[in-house]
């Protein structure tokens, strides 16, 4: 079972950015009861703001019991915390915070989707992103865009490009994750081969690349915070490029297959969509 949150525009892939974020229950609980009337899930909408607050105040709780609440007919998502400095193996001290939401009916959710897109033609996994930031704050000065290079010789550039200056930062030695040619590796189940596919795959130093923005770009590198252990970039050329960050897994696989289904090692998976814009 998944709980599945997704921060999105409804217009996918029209805004800057968009980010899908999955993980599974018995990473983020010790026991659950999820009871609807549609298939045991629940959709809400509720503000990130009000959602870190509360997590916050988690931070030094000895326990933490999360209830989906009414309160003066307006659903709240209540979390009881019970504090340290215990009493008879008990918190001292209960803290209560309530997050207030909207139900969201699953009419309302299929305007809320993970975009369908074409195939990618690279996969690569990412350097450590300490080191994409500081190469990103420093283009983030010399312009609004930044083109996104890979290809399957394990190379991976960042270049910003403009009437006055241009600046290329390459890595080298990167992982390209296999996957077989055969099967998509998007979510898009009429999606055919891409025909560039095997152009790449013939000649694995032809560069895919995708010109995106260069503020979603940094915001992406953000994701930091949840210390991932893999990040694999999927360049669709002239389309978008997908970052998949893959949460608390205990290995590092060059198996892109391995990194999405081997939920043992990975407890969870942010997906960001960047589409590329005309440079």
């Amino acid at each position: 079972m998944k709980l599945r949150a997704r921060v999105a525009n409804p217009q996918l892939l029209t805004s800057k950015l968009d980010i899908f974020k999955r993980w599974t229950f018995d990473a983020a609980f010790f026991e659950y009861t999820v009871e609807s009337l549609t298939n045991n899930e629940i959709y809400t909408e509720l503000q990130v703001e009000h959602w870190q607050r509360a997590l916050k105040s988690c931070r030094d709780g000895e326990d933490v019991t999360l209830k989906l609440t009414k309160r003066n007919n307006m659903p709240y998502l209540s979390f009881q915390i019970s504090e340290t400095g215990r009493i008879g193996g008990r918190g001292a001290h209960v803290l209560k915070q309530e997050v207030p939401l909207r139900i969201l009916s699953p009419q309302q959710m299929e305007n809320i989707r993970e975009p369908i897109v074409p195939s990618g033609q690279v996969h690569i996994m990412l350097p450590p992103l300490h080191s994409l930031r500081s190469v990103a704050e420093r283009l983030k000065s010399l312009g609004d865009l930044v083109a996104i290079s890979a290809n399957m010789s394990g190379e991976f550039t960042l270049k910003v490009a403009t009437e006055l200056v241009e600046i290329e930062t390459h890595f080298r030695g990167l992982v390209n994750p296999e996957f077989d040619t055969n099967t998509q590796s998007t979510n898009n189940p009429n999606d055919n081969v891409d025909p560039l596919l095997q152009r790449y795959r013939d000649d694995p130093t032809l560069f895919a690349t995708g010109v995106i923005d260069t503020k979603s770009f940094i915001n992406f590198l953000y994701s930091y915070h949840v210390i991932p252990k893999n990040i694999v970039a999927c360049i669709v050329e002239n389309h978008a490029v997908i970052f998949y960050v893959y949460v608390a897994s205990t290995i590092i696989s060059s198996n892109l297959e391995d990194l999405i289904a081997d939920e043992e090692q990975t407890c969870g998976a942010l997906t960001y969509y960047i589409p590329s814009r005309l440079s």
